[in-house]
C-alpha cells in the first residue's frame, strides 16, 4: 500500500512534470551541449564555442573559473548531501558562478541557502530511485535488465545529466571529466571508493547501451578512459 506521503509526492511530481518537461526542452532540444564532470580529463578543457551550454554538477564548474572560461551554467545538478560534503568549495563556487537552471532533489535547502543564483529551480527526476527518466529513454524491461546487471539502481550525476541531454534531444552531446573510473578528479578530491561502489557499473551499463541507441555522443578528451565506450571528437 503507497503511503498518503508518497501518494501526494507522485501527484505533485505529474501535476509539475509538463511544464518541467517544455522548459528543458526548450533548453535543450537541437542544441550542443558539454557535460562537464570533475574527472581528471576536465583539465584539458581549454576553449568552449559559443553555441555550447554547459551542463554540470557538484564542484566540477570550478574548471570553468580556473580556466576564466564561463561564469555561468546553462543546467545545473546539486543535491544537499554532496553539496555539504564539499562545504566551502561549495561556498566559493556559488559566490562566483550563476545558473540558468538548477535541478535538486532539496529545493528548500538551495532556497534556504540564499547563495544561488538562478533563474530556474527544478526538481532533480533523474536521481530518483526509480529511475524515472531513465524510464522515459529505455524501455521497461531493458532499464530493468541493466539494474540487475550493474547490480545498483542510482545513476551518477553526470550520467543524470547525460540522460537529460538525451531525453530533451540534445543535437550533440560532448563530455568532458566524465571519465568513469577512480583515478580521482582534476581539481581537489574525490570519493573513489564511493562512485565504484555506487555508480561505476551502472554508469558504463547506461552508456553502453545509450550508444547503441544513439550516435550523437562523444568525448571531448582524447584521452579520457570514456573512450572506450564512445569515440573521440574535438569540440570546435
Amino acid at each position: 500500500m503507497i503511503s498518503p506521503l508518497t501518494f501526494w509526492h507522485r501527484f505533485l511530481r505529474l501535476l509539475s512534470q509538463p511544464r518541467q518537461d517544455a522548459l528543458l526542452r526548450t533548453l535543450l532540444s537541437g542544441k550542443r551541449v558539454l557535460i562537464l564532470g570533475s574527472g581528471p580529463s576536465a583539465a584539458e578543457l581549454s576553449s568552449l564555442p559559443s553555441d555550447v551550454l554547459i551542463l554540470s554538477c557538484n564542484t566540477a564548474p570550478e574548471m570553468l573559473l580556473k580556466k576564466n572560461l564561463r561564469t555561468r551554467v546553462d543546467l545545473y545538478i546539486g543535491n544537499r548531501t554532496p553539496l555539504e560534503e564539499y562545504g566551502d568549495r561549495i561556498d566559493e563556487l556559488f559566490t562566483k558562478l550563476a545558473f540558468n537552471y538548477f535541478l535538486t532533489r532539496s529545493p528548500g535547502y538551495i532556497e534556504k541557502r540564499g547563495d544561488v543564483h538562478f533563474q530556474k529551480l527544478l526538481l532533480d527526476r533523474g536521481s530518483e530511485n526509480s529511475n524515472y527518466l531513465l524510464r522515459r529513454l529505455i524501455d521497461h524491461a531493458t532499464v530493468e535488465k541493466i539494474i540487475q546487471s550493474a547490480a545498483r539502481g542510482v545513476p551518477s550525476t553526470g550520467v543524470n545529466l547525460l540522460i537529460h541531454a538525451l531525453v530533451y534531444g540534445a543535437k550533440e552531446i560532448y563530455l568532458i571529466g566524465m571519465d568513469m573510473d577512480t583515478k580521482g578528479h582534476a581539481i581537489g578530491d574525490h570519493k573513489t571508493e564511493e562512485y565504484a561502489k555506487t555508480h561505476q557499473n551502472l554508469d558504463h551499463e547506461i552508456v553502453r547501451f545509450a550508444t547503441k541507441k544513439f550516435d550523437n555522443i562523444y568525448s571531448a578528451s582524447a584521452t579520457s578512459p570514456v573512450t572506450s565506450l564512445i569515440p573521440y571528437r574535438a569540440l570546435a
